[in-house]
């Protein structure tokens, strides 16, 4: 109940009993202060929502003044000002920081009005979620303002007329632009049709709500064209579209990328049907790669030269004007020269310009690129392009000479690789003499040859007695050393007509062509097995070996290869199991 000391009658109680019951199912703290002429005013009343928020009941309140609520932020010439309105009646409005029972500071606007002359009715309102969402507010726009302004792309805010309300700093700097020449209807600056396609101030789609994309080419205040990959969002406001923000991806450099991509894609592709076309000579492929780069580069002349020694040979060419085939000029008076030790690749745009190289010939070109031919790992010669006017170069260009000159590199290698697997398929590559593969498609020559002549040739089939020992002795070193030493002396032994070659391990065949009669054989087998009997000196050791051979005739013991190595190999286990070191016919 409200208990105030002033005159009560029936109308009065019954008032101060409406008043009673209203602020009791108030959802507004509510405090009733009478007023004092020379004190503060004092508390007379606080409703339950009071007692909620503030935690204090009506006896604990009662006849105290507003200090109980101060706190360290309280202004308390604001609750003078209070004081002061409530003294001479008038209704007050202030902002104030005022404190719960617990110490809770809690931000409050705060309303009193006058209820007659000895009281004052004050409705609080707690401001700390308004203050809260204001903040929040507050922080959302500064990070927006921060990712527009920080953003890499241009960014313009639109109003739903399509007039340029705001831009971001990396708009003005993508088109060379102030801010202040963007406002409004600046766009004159970006593309003479606006931003929009079809010269569109605020798209219909926008104007709807839809979000557009599209590709654009806008300028840059210096006459640049710049692609732009766009995207353009409605804004809305209440559920209306009031704006649009639209957001330009400068896309240039990467379309300048995709360009040159797709450039190198299709020169690239063209030098492969070159390298796959299998049936094509190396000398065909070099040239049609040649003639490609030529017509890519808009060059005129193209050469591959190899080193020799101090100089460099022209092995192929083609187009006019330059060194031909079988010509020679010095590395280091050539402009090529840095290729082969400082880069893998020389440019100049324009020859006119550079200084001659001493000894260098007098040059009527202008544009030259020239790259490294790395063989086998090494720098071993150089494909140049020339052309009779200045050429700009770019990455792309100089990746496909890169390209062209591997494609050449690896043609002239392939040559040597050809004769190198040829010496590997055929020979033996410890001893060098022929290998097994080679001497049975020779003894197959030799027995066709044999049968059209009607003539005869012997089979020597050599085993070294005792190169065990020498291997556990001296090791495989030693053992190779013997092999070697073998090798050297059967081919020191043969006619020059004869064929010797290292079939497996210590084996050894001699092919002994034009056998007139059977005393030949037994002639070259003693001396095979005198020959291979003597000391081996293998790095400072000597080692004793002998021979055994087993000796088939054609066509006595055989008419064709296979039936004579078995036969040779039969007679050269026989002259093993008969104590070694001697001769045996099949």
């Amino acid at each position: 109940m409200i208990d105030v000391d002033r005159p009560k009658g029936s109308r009065a109680d019954a008032d101060r009993a409406l008043l009673s019951a209203a602020l009791e199912h108030s959802a507004d703290p509510t405090l009733i202060y009478a007023v004092s002429e020379h004190s503060e005013p004092t508390v007379v009343y606080a409703n339950i929502a009071f007692g909620d928020a503030f935690g204090y009941s009506v006896p604990e309140l009662v006849a105290r003044g507003a200090s109980v609520f101060w706190g360290d932020r309280t202004d308390r010439t604001v609750f003078e000002r209070l004081a002061d309105a409530a003294r001479a009646g008038r209704s007050t409005k202030e902002t104030v920081y005022i404190y719960a029972r617990s110490g809770a500071e809690l931000l409050v606007e705060w309303r009193g009005r006058q209820i007659d002359g000895f009281c004052r009715i004050v409705t609080l309102r707690d401001l700390g979620p308004l203050r809260d969402a204001r903040e929040v507010l507050v922080k959302a726009n500064r990070r927006l303002d921060s990712v527009i302004s920080n953003n890499s792309d241009a960014i313009f805010t639109l109003d739903a007329n399509g007039s340029c309300t705001d831009v971001n700093a990396e708009a003005g700097k993508r088109f060379g632009a102030s801010r202040h020449e963007l406002l409004g209807f600046g766009f004159d600056l970006v593309s003479s049709s606006g931003l929009f396609p079809r010269g569109q101030r605020f798209p219909s789609e926008l104007a709807h709500g839809d979000a557009m994309r599209f590709e654009a080419t806008y300028r840059h205040r210096d006459g640049r064209p710049l692609d732009f990959e766009v995207k353009a969002i409605p804004m809305l406001v209440d559920g209306r579209v009031d704006g649009a923000f639209v957001i330009a991806r400068d896309v240039s450099e990467e379309k300048r990328a995709a360009d040159l991509l797709a450039k190198q894609a299709r020169r690239t592709h063209a030098l492969y049907l070159i390298s796959a076309a299998s049936e094509s000579a190396a000398i065909s492929q070099i040239d049609a790669a040649l003639a490609l780069a030529l017509e890519t580069l808009q060059m005129q002349y193209a050469y591959v030269a190899v080193v020799e020694g101090d100089a460099l040979r022209v092995v192929h060419a083609s187009g006019r004007g330059g060194p031909r085939p079988g010509e020679t000029f010095a590395i280091e008076s050539s402009y090529a020269a840095p290729a082969l030790s400082e880069s893998d690749i020389v440019t100049f745009e324009d020859l006119s310009l550079v200084p001659l190289r001493p000894g260098a010939a007098p040059r009527s070109w202008r544009g030259y690129v020239s790259a490294r031919l790395a063989i086998e790992g090494q720098p071993r010669g150089l494909v140049g392009f020339l052309s009779n006017d200045v050429v700009t170069f770019d990455a792309s260009d100089r990746d496909f000479v890169r390209l062209v000159a591997a494609l050449v590199a690896s043609r002239l290698e392939r040559n040597i690789q050809k004769e190198r697997l040829s010496t590997l398929a055929y020979y033996d590559a410890l001893t060098g003499l022929t290998n097994r593969a080679k001497f049975m498609r020779d003894l197959d020559a030799a027995v066709s040859q044999a049968r059209r002549a009607d003539r005869s040739f012997a089979v020597h089939f050599i085993d070294l007695d005792g190169f065990k020992a020498v291997n556990d002795a001296g090791g495989h070193a030693a053992g190779d050393l013997a092999l070697r030493e073998a090798a050297r002396r059967l081919e020191r032994t043969g006619r020059v007509h004869d064929l010797a070659a290292r079939i497996g391990g210590d084996e050894f065949v001699v092919l002994q062509t034009d056998v007139s009669q059977r005393s030949d054989t037994i002639a070259l087998g003693a001396r095979l097995v005198d020959i291979l009997s003597r000391p081996y000196d293998l790095s400072g050791e000597t080692f004793e070996l002998s021979a055994s051979v087993g000796i088939a005739i054609f066509p006595e013991h055989g008419r064709d290869a296979r039936s004579l190595i078995v036969s040779a190999d039969l007679a050269l286990y026989r002259a093993k199991a008969n104590g070694k070191n001697r001769v045996e016919f099949a």
